[in-house]
């Protein structure tokens, strides 16, 4: 299944539901520079995320940490997470597989034995982001192996496939616990802390973009002074509150400038610009085009 849009809530959480209910499993392939603003922008969901590179390359974002991952190589994002990917140039290379899989195919069932003595120690830990896998590394090898047969068997879809798929994820998983003593080079951690005021921050601008926000009313919601507030902006999504706060007002824009058939003037009124040419500006200098040159391009 191919995606380019992602559906979130005001707490940054995405609310696509992903497989079906008798089958919490899906695979997308994901053309990174496709998503609005050209990358996928910060969000969290409650399944594991398991990304293998198809082509190009790309930058993964977890919390305050930054990797480069290029063709062949990958990542297992832990649930609940919250991350962003960039591609990097030629960014129309840049395609991945993201496997997203609820913890009960990995399980059976949460507070079973292998929930409590393998799942939660290497997931559900606070201070862990994300494992980086890389070929050059036979038990990493594994797994990335695994995912590119998951990626070949949801796309032929052969008598079995769900079964052979839930089956290498297992896999590895087993193989993760296995190297669990090897884990301190590919496991990553954040300030908790810091992380959970960004999200608060974030959360406020994403109710009140609308309005006429300043740094002071972003910091004021957290609270934390004004400087502080845009340290830990760059500590944790390598980026100002303010560049955030235009960033997300220029999704919006994006997002309405396709599905609906309101003017331009209207459209930027509508996501907190104070008129068409301050949108046009900000959308010139984020997507490269005008909005109306995005908006027929989008519809042709």
């Amino acid at each position: 299944m191919k995606l380019n849009y992602l559906l979130l809530n005001e707490e940054l959480e995405e609310t696509t539901c992903h497989g079906e209910n008798d089958y919490p499993l899906e695979v997308y392939t994901d053309e990174v520079a496709n998503y609005p603003e050209g990358y996928i922008c910060w969000h969290w969901h409650k399944e594991h995320e398991l990304v293998y590179v198809l082509d190009g390359s790309i930058e993964l974002y977890t919390g305050q940490n930054k990797h480069i991952l290029k063709k062949g190589e990958g990542a297992w994002i832990v649930p609940n997470m919250l991350h962003m990917m960039k591609p990097l140039p030629p960014v129309e290379e840049a395609v991945l597989c993201a496997i997203l899989v609820e913890t009960s195919l990995l399980c059976g069932f949460r507070g079973s034995r292998i929930h409590q003595k393998y799942v939660m120690p290497l997931f559900e830990d606070k201070k862990i982001d994300m494992y980086l896998l890389k070929p050059e590394v036979l038990w990493q090898k594994r797994i990335l192996d695994n995912l590119a047969s998951c990626y070949e068997l949801y796309h032929k879809k052969t008598l079995g496939y769900e079964w052979e798929m839930v089956i290498a994820l297992q896999d590895s998983g087993v193989t993760l616990a296995k190297n669990a003593d090897s884990l301190a080079s590919v496991a990553h951690t954040s300030g908790l802390e810091d992380y959970l005021r960004v999200k608060k921050a974030i959360t406020f601008i994403q109710n009140h973009y609308q309005e006429k926000i300043y740094l002071q009313d972003i910091a004021d919601s957290v609270p934390v002074s004004r400087c502080e507030c845009c340290r830990l902006f760059q500590k944790v999504i390598h980026q100002s509150p303010v560049d955030y706060l235009i960033s997300y007002r220029v999704q919006m824009a994006e997002y309405l400038l396709i599905n609906s058939g309101k003017s331009v003037l209207d459209i930027a009124l509508e996501t907190g610009f104070s008129n068409s040419s301050h949108l046009t500006r900000m959308f010139q200098r984020q997507l490269h085009c005008t909005p109306i040159k995005y908006k027929k391009s989008r519809k042709g």
